[in-house]
């Protein structure tokens, strides 16, 4: 493409009429964009080929990854579905085994610092991701940040207080996401911060006021942060999903 031409601008300015983009909205891709997309097939071909495009496909719930496993295995001639995904293991297997899997490889530091300047640590938590870097700028990263080390030191402590700040401050799938996605990180640098580099390196002080715990049921909380994340990817409870690591945490 040489991205000046009208028909990449339309692309761009997503305006292509041979290009369907979906994108979730509030979190999910509901059944309705999969009528969509179908509506959008059943169209006559304008350009020599059309192009759907999921974002953040791992948002589709059951029903629409469905409603697509027909079109996405025999799709019309010249007719092409891109799914863009985190992690492959979010996506229905049945939905999976229909595509060709493309994996690209993380940023480097050097190539996230050429988007803005950003402390050392943002650049190593951001594991070569544009959109978890700008997360960590945001100012909403530190409050956050601050809230999952309550939580964890309270729920090592039994107690709720940091629990229930954590879930009036993450009131959406995807601030729930991402906090999960910082405890993860945080948890693994609680877990090395003796003996590896820590990646969120000015929280590096706060981990001596957690309760004690051997490494093994820290890495045992470290996978259930993981397993949070994926319940909140298949849409489990906001709520049940930090109550149930709460539980965990509290009866280490």
């Amino acid at each position: 493409p040489c991205g000046a031409c009208p028909a990449c601008r339309r692309v761009a300015n997503q305006q292509s009429e041979s290009v369907f983009f979906v994108e979730p909205q509030n979190g999910v891709i509901k059944i309705d964009s999969a009528h969509q997309i179908l509506e959008f097939l059943n169209l006559r071909r304008l350009g020599r080929s059309r192009v759907v495009l999921i974002d953040s496909a791992q948002a589709m719930n059951p029903q629409t990854a469905n409603a697509l496993l027909k079109a996405v295995e025999e799709p019309p001639e010249q007719t092409f579905f891109i799914l863009l995904i985190s992690e492959l293991a979010q996506l229905l297997p049945t939905l999976r085994s229909r595509l060709q899997v493309i994996k690209f490889a993380p940023l480097s530091e050097s190539e996230l610092s050429a988007g803005g300047s950003a402390p050392d640590w943002m650049l190593r938590s951001a594991r070569g991701s544009f959109e978890f870097l700008e997360n960590l700028r945001a100012e909403e990263s530190a409050e956050i940040r601050g809230l999952l080390l309550k939580f964890l030191s309270d729920a090592l402590r039994g107690r709720r207080e940091g629990l229930d700040a954590l879930l009036n401050e993450t009131k959406d799938r995807d601030s729930a996401l991402q906090a999960a996605k910082y405890l993860q990180q945080v948890l693994r640098d609680w877990t090395v911060v003796e003996t590896g580099e820590v990646l969120h390196s000015d929280l590096k002080g706060d981990f001596k006021n957690l309760r004690e715990v051997d490494s093994a049921r820290r890495v045992a909380l470290w996978r259930r942060a993981f397993q949070m994340e994926q319940d909140l990817v298949g849409h489990s409870d906001r709520t049940l999903a930090f109550e149930n690591f709460y539980l965990q945490a509290k009866h280490l």
